[in-house]
C-alpha cells in the first residue's frame, strides 16, 4: 500500500515514491513532547514524502489523495492519537522538516540556488550580498529536472520537478536569518508564489548537504523564460558549475528562439 509519511526530517528512506508530496486539507501539529499529528482543516496543506510498503491498513490509518509533481495517488495516513492533549503547537508551512530547519540555531545554513539567484547582481542591489558571501559552491540535486512552471507576464520562471531520473545543477550558498528572510520575500512565499523546502543535495565529493531552496507552489504548463531571466541563470552558473550543463541550459533557450 502507499503511505504518506509527514514527520521524517532524516533522508528519505528506500521505497520513498516522491520525495514532495502533499495532502490538502490536513494541517500539521506538534505536542509538547514533540510528537507529529495531522487533524483535517480545509484550505491546508501537510508537506511530506510518499512510500510504497508492505502490509495492509489499520484502524489507524485514514485515506488520502496525495498530490506529486507527477499526479496524485490514493493513499493512507496515520492522524496520530489526539486524545489526552493538553498543548499543541502549529507546524510552520505544514513541513515537519523545513520548521526543523528553520528553528535550528546551530551554524552552516545552507541554501540551494538553481535559478536566478545563482546570479548576486539583484543580490547585491538589494543591499544582502553579506548574507550570501560566507561560502559558496557548486552542488547537485539528484532525481529532479530544471523546469519553468511559474509563469508570469513576460514568461516562466525557474522550478524544480521531481524526475528519478534528472539531475539538477546549482549553487550552494552559506546564510543567515537576514538571508532567509530576504529569499521568503524575493521568492513571493506569502504571496503563493513559491513555497520553502528542504532538499538534499550532493557536494562535489558526494557528501550530502541539507539546503533550503524554494519550489513552484502551483506549477502549471512550462513556458519560456524572458531573455533577461535566462541571462541571469547563465551569469550566475558560469564560474562554478559545469561547461556541459551550462551548454545545456543554453540549448533549451536557443530551442525556444532566445539568445543568452
Amino acid at each position: 500500500m502507499y503511505l504518506f509519511v509527514y514527520g521524517e526530517t532524516g533522508a528519505a528512506k528506500p521505497m520513498c515514491i516522491a520525495e514532495q508530496a502533499w495532502i490538502k486539507g490536513w494541517s500539521a501539529w506538534e505536542t509538547e513532547q514533540g510528537v507529529t499529528l495531522v487533524q483535517k482543516e480545509e484550505g491546508s496543506t501537510v508537506y511530506g514524502r510518499l512510500y510504497h510498503v508492505l502490509g495492509k491498513q489499520t484502524s489507524s490509518h485514514t485515506p488520502v489523495t496525495v498530490f506529486t509533481d507527477n499526479g496524485e495517488i490514493q493513499a493512507f495516513v496515520a492522524e496520530g492519537e489526539h486524545s489526552n492533549i493538553q498543548s499543541i503547537k502549529w507546524v510552520a508551512y505544514g513541513n515537519v522538516r523545513l520548521q526543523e530547519w528553520l528553528n535550528k540555531t546551530e551554524k552552516p545554513r545552507y541554501y540551494f540556488a538553481y535559478g536566478s539567484c545563482m546570479d548576486l547582481e539583484r543580490i547585491e542591489q538589494a543591499g544582502k550580498l553579506a548574507h550570501f558571501s560566507l561560502g559558496k559552491e557548486a552542488v547537485t540535486l539528484p532525481h529532479y529536472r530544471h523546469a519553468y512552471t511559474f509563469a508570469v507576464e513576460d514568461g516562466g520562471r525557474a522550478d524544480c520537478v521531481e524526475d528519478h531520473d534528472s539531475v539538477v545543477e546549482g549553487i550552494l550558498y552559506e546564510t543567515t536569518v537576514e538571508g532567509i528572510e530576504y529569499l521568503f520575500h524575493r521568492e513571493g512565499v506569502h504571496k503563493g508564489h513559491y513555497r520553502p523546502a528542504i532538499v538534499d543535495t550532493l557536494d562535489q565529493s558526494g557528501e550530502k548537504r541539507v539546503c533550503l531552496t524554494f519550489l513552484v507552489l502551483d506549477k502549471q504548463q512550462e513556458t519560456p523564460p524572458p531573455v533577461h531571466y535566462a541571462t541571469e541563470i547563465v551569469r550566475g552558473a558560469t564560474p562554478l558549475l559545469p561547461q556541459a550543463y551550462i551548454e545545456s541550459l543554453k540549448a533549451r533557450y536557443k530551442a525556444w528562439g532566445l539568445t543568452v
